[in-house]
């Protein structure tokens, strides 16, 4: 079975590093974080990895990524 993974960019830590590690069925594609705001975006993959990130200290960043992420998880 083929997975659509998502992984934000890495700042903090690195899930891309991990999945590269477990080898063939655990390709993913990356995004800007601007995308993940977007669940027309997000809704094209079934995981969605989020590295931790000072972009979340951001008020705005988080006000406008929530929603996304919940329209996702609704689907």
């Amino acid at each position: 079975m083929n997975h659509r993974y998502l992984v934000s960019p890495s700042e903090y830590d690195d899930i891309g590093a991990v999945l590269r590690e477990f080898g063939r069925g655990f390709e993913y594609d990356s995004c800007e974080w601007e995308n993940l705001c977007d669940w027309t975006f997000l809704r094209n993959y079934e995981v969605v990895y989020l590295n931790c990130a000072q972009v979340f200290e951001q008020a705005d960043y988080r006000g406008r990524l929530a929603p996304a992420l919940r329209e996702l998880v609704d689907l």
